[in-house]
């Protein structure tokens, strides 16, 4: 049994330790930011918007290297001095300094300006637009982010509210029948994922350079953030089925999938997996972190990122490094698909039918 306030995933941590130094950088770091922008900005009002952080630090894996892929929320439109406060905010990210493994000191990267973090968002119409054909991919980004990995860095108030919000949206034919599943969010998730899959398309086009480390990402840590949430859906349908045709009551699952949803939400999404591991009482973690391990060590070294960026298309397997990784990703995605089908018969059919129809 873990101890109080710890994940389960730190107790698996001794052989995996660029998972462990990932995890104690982003808390420290976080920790950090926290306090800056506390001293730095006003107490929010009921008016004020959140600031978040999305990315390797919000899944609990940064290093020096990761970016602040830093997000403000405002409870209705951004109001016009929002660049003003935008601005105040990335003066604080950047006086926040992390130590090198030569220990020198440098400022974390600033996210993408062409990317999701760049403008601010509504938070009413995150909520609001579910389900449009006119909301534009910004958003659904946003949302879809705010669930798989966020983690509050100011005002954790409304950051709390709305992802509340967020979640009772997506929730509302569950709450009124608990045998249902979350299929809004199923299809919400697919199409977000599949998305950023077709989006890798103009990158290779685009911005050729980024491609290679892109891709590894691709096939790693999205892999890992959006697989760790839709088993967490899959999950819940095994309260109410016991397989095809059968009906079960499990007194282990809590009163409302709801809530069982919001407390996957809120955890990093290796621990997601950790949970979903033990829950299934399957004991090959072990392949799935250490699949992981390897990437975050490598991801961790600027020599690693030296020989991918810029590396050709063509030429992407004559570096040795850019073939071990995508062996690795190869091994880590064939090691989730045989975690998924290894469920069948415990998960509801219904939710393998959602993958596909």
């Amino acid at each position: 049994m873990t101890r109080p306030g710890v994940l389960l995933l730190e107790e698996r941590l001794r052989k995996y330790p660029a998972i462990e130094r990932s995890l104690a950088f982003s808390r420290e770091t976080l920790e950090r930011i926290q306090n800056a922008l506390a001293e730095a900005l006003p107490s929010p009002t009921r008016c004020s918007p959140f600031v978040s952080v999305s990315g390797s630090l919000a899944r609990l894996e940064g290093s020096h290297l990761s970016d602040v892929d830093c997000m403000i929320v405002y409870p209705g439109p951004p109001p016009p001095d929002a660049a003003e406060f935008r601005s105040r905010v990335y003066e604080v990210l950047a006086s926040v300094r992390v130590k090198a493994p030569d220990c020198s000191e440098r400022a974390l990267e600033r996210p993408n300006p062409k990317g999701v973090f760049a403008g601010d968002a509504n938070g009413d119409e995150l909520c609001e637009r579910i389900g449009s054909r006119d909301e534009p991919y910004d958003n659904i980004a946003r949302r879809l982010l705010l669930l798989l990995e966020a983690q509050a860095l100011w005002n954790p108030v409304y950051f709390d509210e709305l992802r509340t919000r967020l979640i009772d949206e997506y929730a509302e034919d569950v709450s009124d029948d608990q045998t249902k599943h979350f299929v809004l969010l199923i299809n919400d998730l697919i199409r977000y994922f599949r998305t950023i899959c077709v989006n890798y398309h103009a990158v290779k086009e685009d911005e050729p350079e980024k491609w290679p480390i892109r891709n590894i990402k691709l096939r790693h840590s999205r892999v890992l953030m959006y697989t760790s949430l839709l088993f967490c859906l899959a999950e819940m349908s095994k309260y109410e089925y016991g397989g095809p045709g059968r009906r079960r009551t499990d007194t282990t699952a809590p009163a409302r999938k709801t809530e069982m949803l919001r407390s996957y939400i809120e955890m990093p999404a290796l621990e997601r997996f950790v949970q979903l591991y033990e829950r299934n009482e399957d004991d090959n973690l072990f392949r799935l972190l250490g699949y992981y391990n390897n990437f975050l060590e490598a991801l961790g070294k600027e020599t690693t990122r030296e020989e991918l960026y810029r590396l050709e298309y063509e030429k992407r397997y004559q570096s040795t490094t850019f073939a071990a990784l995508k062996v690795n990703s190869d091994a880590f995605a064939a090691e989730i698909m045989r975690f998924l089908w290894a469920r069948r018969g415990s998960w509801s059919d219904r939710f393998y039918e959602y993958l596909i129809l």
